[in-house]
């Protein structure tokens, strides 16, 4: 009866393991170039695999607001965390209606629906126009489309300037599976 059981169970986790790498395959294209291996999302036994299988099944409506760079702010004061931030100075979707005090190397202008989406001033001071193109570039964009992270698809995008911290020596990232931290990243 065991091996009866067993066998049923490594069919079912098989099918479910194909007709997942064939409903999402840019995904699982993704997945190959960085693992070189094929991931099992039936089954997930490595963090990858985890986050494979969050990008094609995970709907949790609380991802949006933890993804936007702006909404995170609100959630990180909700839920009692008190961290000090980067204070925002503006917040809009045209980058050409920054106030031009603001343009200087003191500030970060960041997109709030993408990863990496940030203009550093600093990097544009002999063409400031340039980071304003550059940051309106990223309005139209979809983050999650490229990454196939779908909670990024209902944040409603916006940049915003916030302070640009001269003296940080340190980033850290926590990656987590339901209360278990899985990896953590430090820079």
């Amino acid at each position: 009866m065991k091996t009866l059981q067993y066998l049923f169970d490594s069919m079912l986790f098989l099918i479910i393991r194909i007709a997942t790498l064939v409903r999402f395959p840019k995904v699982t294209a993704r997945y190959v170039r960085l693992t070189r291996r094929l991931p099992n999302p039936a089954f997930p036994t490595t963090v990858e695999d985890k986050f494979f299988w969050r990008k094609c099944f995970d709907t949790d409506p609380r991802f949006p607001g933890i993804a936007d760079k702006l909404a995170v702010r609100d959630w990180m004061v909700e839920h009692g965390f008190d961290m000090d931030m980067p204070d925002v100075h503006w917040i809009g979707t045209d980058a050409n209606t920054i106030p031009q005090e603001l343009r200087t190397p003191d500030y970060v202008l960041k997109a709030n629906h993408g990863s990496g989406w940030n203009v550093f001033f600093q990097h544009f001071e002999d063409n400031p126009q340039r980071a304003i193109d550059a940051a309106n570039s990223y309005m139209p964009l979809r983050y999650g489309e490229r990454w196939h992270e779908q909670f990024y698809y209902a944040i409603e995008p916006k940049l915003f300037i916030e302070d640009y911290l001269h003296d940080v020596t340190m980033e850290m990232k926590f990656y987590t599976c339901r209360d278990k931290v899985t990896r953590v990243y430090v820079r």
